[in-house]
């Protein structure tokens, strides 16, 4: 499987090729109907400082 974006800009398009068949394969027995979805969640907190006025 892909780790980051630099190896696999590192491998070149020649040795790209059988990777992204590979990640195709893999991808395609986990999500058959060709949809991959991720589920995510966000915690948002948000502080105010005192203006520097008061």
């Amino acid at each position: 499987m892909l780790g980051s974006r630099s190896y696999f800009s590192a491998i070149g398009p020649a040795a790209a090729t059988p990777v992204l068949a590979a990640e195709r394969a893999a991808l395609r027995a986990v999500f058959p109907n060709g949809i991959v979805e991720e589920a995510n969640a966000l915690d948002l907190t948000v502080t105010l400082r005192p203006s520097a006025s008061s």
